[in-house]
């Protein structure tokens, strides 16, 4: 079973790490929160084992908060998607569809060509590419 840890920084506990459920008239997603504070509350961590649709949440120091949309399907593939993306995907879902249904009828498009790889795909071609000890330059 693979397991992929979530995280959302920010400061006075106001970050936060939810699994999309659906819709909310009220705001915007139905969400289940998750999550676990660490780092004297600036720092929560979720580590999940089911597909999904789920946000991170980090607010700066500022008090402004960017949310983060991660598309967890086909058994565990990661996927970042943009806000649009996912209020279809939730939309959908909140009309009895199951993820893997939403996602299929939901044209899902790359913000950046980086996107259409996960972190750690993208992490292990950066390490192959420069390994430790190699200049850059």
């Amino acid at each position: 079973m693979k397991m992929v840890t979530l995280r959302a920084s920010g400061r006075d506990c106001k970050q936060y790490i939810a699994k999309i459920i659906g819709t909310d008239s009220q705001h915007g997603f139905a969400r289940e929160f998750i999550g676990l504070l660490r780092d004297k509350g600036r720092l929560r961590i979720a580590v999940v084992t089911e597909p999904g649709l789920y946000v991170m949440c980090d607010v700066d120091d500022r008090g402004n908060k960017v949310e983060r949309f991660l598309l967890l399907y086909d058994e565990m593939k990661e996927r970042t998607i943009d806000l649009e993306a996912a209020m279809k995907i939730a939309t959908l879902m909140s009309l009895d569809h199951k993820l893997e249904e939403a996602v299929r009828l939901v044209e899902l498009e790359p913000v950046n060509p980086l996107l259409r790889y996960s972190d750690e795909e993208i992490f292990q071609e950066c390490r192959r590419r420069y390994p430790r000890g190699e200049e850059t330059a």
